[in-house]
């Protein structure tokens, strides 16, 4: 994963940004601990897909580059780090759950905050195990 950050180092602080960005969401906004396999552990996948693509808007011009991206830094994660199958296939779930919101609402958010909100709308959309 860290290769491909830096064969793209204009979007090394955005993607740092996103990644911190989401745990920090995901603690506010939810009691149980994001690290688990819960709806705080759903929504910061979620969350982090729609942040990844945002927040890289000012180097990739389009959508679906922004998106592109977003898949990539994540699906690289899940090899990096992998869980075991139920979890991982809920973390990809969740992943895509987020592009799918971005590409929805791309148009229409004006603050990164707001995708905060956004994404709780989809709550019950969230895959988790617990």
């Amino acid at each position: 994963m860290f290769f491909t950050l830096l064969k793209h180092p204009w979007l090394i602080l955005p993607s740092v940004k996103a990644t911190l960005r989401c745990s920090v969401a995901a603690e506010a906004h939810f009691a149980d601990s994001h690290y688990g396999e819960g709806e705080a552990n759903a929504y910061k996948h979620v969350l982090w897909n729609i942040f990844l693509a945002d927040f890289s808007r000012f180097w990739l011009k389009t959508p679906e580059k922004r998106i592109f991206w977003a898949k990539k830094i994540t699906d690289l994660h899940e090899q990096c780090f992998p869980n075991l199958p139920a979890s991982q296939k809920m973390d990809l779930e969740n992943n895509e759950l987020g592009r799918k919101i971005y590409l929805k609402h791309y148009k229409d958010v004006k603050k990164s905050k707001d995708w905060e909100f956004i994404a709780l709308k989809y709550k019950n959309e969230f895959s988790r195990l617990t």
